[in-house]
């Protein structure tokens, strides 16, 4: 939650993300984001499989790959957390 609060309190957070991201890109100095997605996926992967969701680690990178890409949307047109809590739901499987 930490996170969200971040980009909320400081919307400009997220383009110093992205450009931090793509400049390791550039650089070809992805490990520390490999890690980091790794480190993410493997804190998702436990949470979702508290809640018994059918393939959590398979759900779990498709959560973070929906995490990620609703980060760049939420700065175009951003969603109230109910919505993006159903989007999540439904990505999940979960009712």
């Amino acid at each position: 939650m930490a996170e969200v609060t971040t980009f909320a309190d400081q919307p400009n957070a997220a383009h110093l993300w992205f450009a931090y991201w793509l400049d390791a890109g550039r650089r070809s100095r992805t490990r520390p984001l490999d890690e980091m997605h790794r480190e993410v996926t493997s804190l998702l992967t436990e949470l979702l499989t508290d809640v018994a969701v059918d393939d959590p680690r398979e759900r779990a990178h498709a959560l973070l790959s929906y995490l990620l890409g609703t980060v760049v949307q939420q700065m175009v047109t951003p969603l109230a957390f109910p919505a993006l809590a159903a989007e999540i739901t439904l990505l999940c499987g979960m009712s």
